[in-house]
C-alpha cells in the first residue's frame, strides 16, 4: 500500500473561524477495499502559528515533516467507493477524546460526493449516550470552488 499526506483540516465555529477547536493533518492510504484516512494532531505549541495553514502552499508542504505530530489512534476512517460516493467511518468506540467536556469517544460516518461532504460526527459518554454532534441531519460541507486558495 502507498500512503500520501492528503489534507490539512481546521474545524471552527462559523462565528470564530480564527479559533479552531481542531487542527489536523490527514494521511491517506490505498487499501484493497478503498482508502484509509489516518488523523494526526499538530503539536500544541505550534497550533496558533499554523492557524490558517491552508492559505499557504509552502507551509502545507512542510507540515508532513513537522516534529511532534501525534497520531489519533483508533480514529481512522475506512472509506469504500459505492455508487460514485465514498462512504465509511470509524469503527467501535476506539476514538477516545479529551478535548470536549462530557465526551469519552467519537464516531464519524462520512459520505464524500463530488459537490459536498456529509459527516455524522458524534460524541458519546462512557455509557454510550450521545452528548455532542449531529443528531438529526449530518454536517454538510459544500464545495464552493474547484480553485485552490489564493
Amino acid at each position: 500500500t502507498q500512503s500520501t499526506w492528503g489534507l490539512y483540516a481546521e474545524q471552527a465555529p462559523v462565528r470564530a473561524l480564527d479559533q479552531p477547536y481542531r487542527q489536523r493533518l490527514l494521511r491517506l492510504t490505498a487499501t484493497k477495499d478503498g482508502v484509509r484516512e489516518d488523523f494526526f494532531d499538530l503539536p500544541a505549541h505550534r497550533r496558533r502559528e499554523l492557524l490558517s495553514a491552508w492559505t499557504s502552499p509552502l507551509l502545507l508542504r512542510t507540515l508532513a515533516s513537522e516534529p511532534g505530530l501525534s497520531e489519533r489512534l483508533g480514529c481512522h476512517l475506512c472509506l469504500a467507493l459505492r455508487d460514485d460516493v465514498w462512504r465509511g467511518g470509524t469503527e467501535g468506540n476506539g476514538c477516545r477524546v479529551t478535548f470536549l467536556d462530557k465526551v469519552a469517544y467519537f464516531t464519524t460516518q462520512v459520505a464524500v460526493y463530488t459537490d459536498r461532504i456529509e459527516s455524522w460526527d458524534r460524541g458519546f459518554d462512557d455509557e454510550g449516550n450521545q452528548t455532542w454532534g449531529a443528531r438529526d441531519v449530518p454536517y454538510v460541507f459544500e464545495r464552493l470552488s474547484t480553485n485552490p486558495p489564493p
